[in-house]
């Protein structure tokens, strides 16, 4: 445990903090389990009024993001242009001919932003909808 703690110290430069208090606004600070879970999620503008999941399958090169729809509802493939251009927390290394493809679980709501959350890497040689990677 103690290295585990001198880590986070060296990574994060603060102790960590199990502390779990009320803000004033009455909501509960973040475990950082939820910190972690929120920090590989990508919100995208949801103009459409779409409800519904789906994944999709993100492509990573050091200069192009190419994203594919999977399955799910098919109302959110229109979302392939918004799930492109969006940022994501991941980097290639400069110079690199790696490729990282990674699933996007991607939940909408009618009156809210859809969310798009990074799930582990696909195993390589997968095939997800027609298409071997």
């Amino acid at each position: 445990m103690d290295k585990i703690v001198a880590r986070y110290e060296k990574l994060m430069g603060k102790k960590p903090s199990p502390e779990i208090r009320r803000l004033p606004n009455g909501e509960w600070t973040q475990t950082p389990a939820e910190q972690l879970r929120h920090s590989r999620e990508i919100k995208i503008g949801n103009e459409g009024k779409r409800s519904g999941s789906a994944q999709f399958t993100l492509v990573l090169k050091e200069d192009k993001t190419s994203v594919r729809y999977a399955s799910g509802n098919d109302t959110l493939e229109p979302l392939l242009p918004k799930l492109e251009a969006a940022h994501y927390p991941l980097e290639i290394p400069p110079d690199s001919a790696a490729i990282l493809t990674v699933r996007l679980d991607v939940n909408c709501q009618e009156k809210s932003p859809c969310v798009a959350t990074l799930v582990n890497p696909v195993p390589p040689r997968t095939q997800v909808a027609g298409a071997t990677y």
